[in-house]
């Protein structure tokens, strides 16, 4: 009690002028470190224990298991469940129940399960320990099925259960799991609890159903920040964001302080929209509240001013506000990769590495991704081998798909056929996906049958691999194949994704599909187009008509290349701007190669810059060239 009470320093000096100290000494004290956040201390204190002979109790294992929760610490943590073993304190319910937080939070769910079930006489806490282990990982089925097996137990499952489980399901991304824990919750009178209340509306938003999550936020009799973040985080996360910022509104209005979980979900919103400004002034009331010096704050705003093109506000805010760490590292890294900098990734790399951090697998993600799109295949080779040899990392599927993809892009296309054959795991959609966009571009036929045989099988219900393939067999020619994949989708239910190009004029966002009319200036836009359209042909572009279907009369195919979303935004763009703005403009989906021939001449012509951000990375066109090398 006193070491949890009193300050630490007078804690310390009652244990240093102690004569004698015996297990419960010791235990005060570095319970008093944990709950202090004093990590290496406690874990020093406990070595120090062991070398004096002094055999620790369960609390004081339960309490520096609690330390061994990250994954840099799992070393540490096996080492002590080994002794644990040895004194024969594996089974005792304190204990066991911090070894499955322990293995459940570093991702080691089957240790997790076998520390679980050693215990002896599992309580709701040991039973909802082992819930929260396999739902954080996204085993949700697994998770539910433990919390029947406890039911049968005869052990009641509490708030925190539900809420655990609920969570599972969130996860699991299976909202029929969900409306059962529900029914659960219901009939044992636990809606009053806000913390039930919240989790079932994270339930609901992350399972996409967007409607039931508003209708359970909306019955809270008293809505705390969880609440409120929890209903923004769900719209924002479903691309329902005007819906997300009218809450975030409302939330002022009511007088409900906004937290750090608030203001990272504000600005994944501007970062999908690369709305700069919107996304300045949440940077300054961030500034007013006090928020920018938390970490996680700083390093969503490093993000979001990468994601909308102002690199230098994103290298100002980690310079002057981030600690510097890995996260905000590879944050930084992965905005110069979004604009296809690859020298310059290359150089903050082993900047990063100099100052003693070490990368993790998110930042070789980035590195290798920009490398790609730079075409640094000596670079990317490099690092993808020091990923094992020098770091000890793991490659995961990413770091493969960047590979594929660098030597796809270069025309590489056996070497990167190789590569996938030779993966330590079969090799997902995105992978075959990757690879067949790469068989398009250089027009491998054969290869590119192989992979949309692959894509088709893996993931049936994905338009991405029907459209590849459709204009694989247009490039060539090969029109009554090219009908028979569209014939394909049809007959399966696949539906294209729908192109949709964004410009901000006004503080206000523009949106526009392909042969868009819906636009109160219509009639200006597409007088603008065709302006544009007789000024490039005299400058020497030449339509890419190929793309388009070959049952249409040459003078239609240009014009339905013309009014792709991406020409509507720019025309919207320059008749409603000054001469001297650039254009800002943001595409869902890859901008398609006409498009980008397109924009490059219009650069030219009418003396703009234009910014364009893709599914991709950005392309800056200026005097008709593009910071891409036409290399995207």
């Amino acid at each position: 009690m006193y070491g949890i009470l009193a300050s630490i320093e007078d804690t310390l000096h009652v244990f240093a002028t102690m004569p004698r100290r015996n297990v419960f000494s010791w235990a005060t004290m570095i319970v008093a470190y944990v709950h202090r956040r004093k990590e290496e201390s406690a874990v020093q204190l406990f070595l120090d224990m062991l070398r004096e002979g002094v055999i620790p109790i369960n609390h004081i294992f339960s309490s520096i298991l609690g330390v061994c929760t990250r994954k840099e610490m799992l070393k540490l943590g096996t080492y002590i469940h080994i002794y644990i073993q040895l004194v024969g304190l594996e089974r005792d319910p304190f204990v066991g129940t911090a070894l499955v937080d322990m293995y459940g939070a570093c991702d080691c769910t089957e240790t997790a399960r076998a520390a679980f079930d050693r215990i002896n006489m599992k309580d709701v806490v040991s039973w909802t320990a082992m819930i929260m282990a396999y739902g954080q990982h996204g085993e949700g089925a697994k998770a539910f099925e433990i919390y029947l097996k406890m039911k049968d137990s005869g052990v009641l499952p509490n708030e925190v259960t539900y809420c655990s489980l609920l969570n599972a399901c969130a996860n699991l991304l299976d909202v029929e799991y969900g409306k059962i824990v529900h029914a659960e919750v219901c009939k044992l009178g636990l809606l009053s609890s806000s913390l039930v209340n919240n989790a079932l509306s994270n339930m609901y938003g992350k399972s996409g159903s967007l409607e039931e999550a508003e209708w359970v936020f909306h019955k809270l009799s008293q809505r705390d920040v969880v609440s409120w973040n929890c209903i923004i985080s769900s719209f924002a996360s479903h691309g329902q964001y005007n819906r997300a910022l009218y809450t975030f509104v409302q939330m002022s209005k009511e007088e409900m302080d906004s937290n750090d979980v608030t203001f990272i979900s504000i600005l994944q919103i501007f970062s999908d929209l690369a709305a700069p400004i919107p996304g300045r002034n949440t940077h300054s009331y961030i500034i007013e509240t006090s928020y920018e010096s938390y970490p996680v704050v700083s390093t969503a705003l490093v993000t979001m001013y990468g994601k909308c093109g102002s690199l230098e506000d994103a290298e100002w805010v980690f310079y002057n506000t981030c600690r510097r760490d890995v996260i905000s590292w590879s944050a930084l890294i992965a905005a110069h990769a979004y604009h296809g900098h690859g020298k310059d990734v290359v150089r903050l790399f082993e900047m990063m590495k100099k100052e003693g951090i070490k990368p993790d697998e998110v930042t070789f993600v980035s590195l290798l991704s920009s490398c790609s799109h730079s075409g640094l295949i000596d670079e990317a080779s490099r690092h993808f081998r020091s990923m094992k040899e020098d770091q000890g990392l793991s490659r995961t599927m990413e770091h493969y798909a960047c590979m594929v993809d660098l030597h796809g892009r270069i025309g590489q296309l056996e070497e990167a056929e190789k590569l996938i054959y030779e993966m330590p795991f079969p090799p997902n959609h995105v992978i075959w996906e990757i690879f067949l966009a790469a068989c398009r571009v250089h027009r491998d036929m054969k290869r590119g049958r192989v992979a949309a045989e692959q894509v088709l099988q893996l993931a049936p219900d994905k338009s991405a691999p029907y459209v590849l393939l459709s204009n694989l067999y247009a490039s060539e020619g090969k029109w009554e194949e090219e009908l028979r994949i569209r014939k394909l989708m049809i007959e399966r239910g696949v539906k294209k994704q729908v192109g949709c190009s964004s410009v901000e004029v006004g503080n206000v966002l523009h949106r526009f599909i392909v042969r868009d009319r819906s636009h109160p200036r219509t009639e200006e836009i597409y007088a603008e187009l065709e302006r544009l359209h007789l000024e490039m042909k005299a400058e020497g572009y030449i339509p890419e008509t190929n793309l388009v279907l070959h049952d249409v009369e040459e003078e239609l195919k240009e014009q339905l290349l013309s009014h792709h979303s991406e020409k509507l935004a720019i025309a919207f763009g320059l008749i409603s701007t000054s001469q001297e703005a650039p254009l800002h403009i943001v595409k869902n989906l890859r901008i398609c190669s006409d498009c980008h021939t397109a924009a490059k001449y219009i650069s030219k012509i009418r003396e703009r810059e234009i910014i364009m951000r893709d599914y991709n990375r950005f392309h800056r066109f200026k005097n008709g060239l593009c910071s891409c090398g036409d290399y995207w």
